[in-house]
């Protein structure tokens, strides 16, 4: 059941990122088309993170993975070189304990969300091969479905949590960044945070990467 909604997830990503790099490609001039790095307006990436939750007693780590792209809806009209971007991405959260003691009370805990960022851009004057875009922006994630295992082997529902706070739905974020890339292919490297709390008591904040391809 759960390689089935994940699959059925990741066809609605693919599905959103194969419609946006189709309007996202347009015809220009030879001499515009032979730039690759900075006018390529849409990014399918896939990437890692590092979340560190903050909560009473011992923080956590889970690892998050994502898919999705990114696409340049706007150039500003103003002096400096800069853009808004935003996007679509499908997190799939993770954090296994081997458990060790009778005092674990859990050993396994898996979440599915959709995220949607919007960044403010600015593109460094580099070679038309070679490029570098910091940028800072907001984000929004939707979490959509969170199961946690116990020790007993019994798994709960984590936005109808009766053995403590749920899960909430909607957070509001933000994050920095910085992406390298060398014709088609990008590098990101990026610090993250929610600005509320996930549940009572817990926050999470994170640093990832990722790699993705230019169309």
């Amino acid at each position: 059941m759960k390689l089935l909604k994940f699959a059925l997830l990741l066809c609605l990503s693919m599905m959103f990122a194969t419609s946006h790099a189709q309007m996202a490609v347009k015809k220009s001039d030879a001499g515009r088309a032979a730039n690759l790095s900075g006018d390529k307006k849409f990014e399918l990436s896939i990437g890692y993170n590092d979340y560190i939750v903050l909560q009473p007693g011992d923080d956590s780590h889970w690892a998050s993975y994502s898919f999705g792209g990114r696409v340049r809806i706007k150039e500003l009209d103003c002096s400096l070189p800069l853009s808004l971007e935003s996007g679509l991405f499908l997190y799939y959260f993770e954090d296994k304990y081997k458990l060790e003691s009778d005092d674990d009370y859990y050993n396994s805990m898996e979440m599915f969300s959709f995220g949607v960022p919007l960044n403010l851009v600015y593109k460094i004057p580099t070679s038309s091969d070679f490029f570098v875009t910091p940028y800072a922006g907001l984000s929004a994630r939707v979490n959509i479905w969170a199961e946690m295992e116990l020790k007993n082997g019994k798994k709960i529902d984590l936005f109808n949590n009766q053995y403590g706070s749920s899960f909430k739905t909607m957070q509001l974020g933000g994050q920095i960044g910085v992406c390298v890339g060398f014709k088609r292919l990008v590098v990101r490297a990026e610090i993250h945070t929610d600005f509320g709390e996930i549940c009572d008591e817990t926050r999470m904040w994170g640093v990832g990467t990722s790699i993705g391809y230019r169309f």
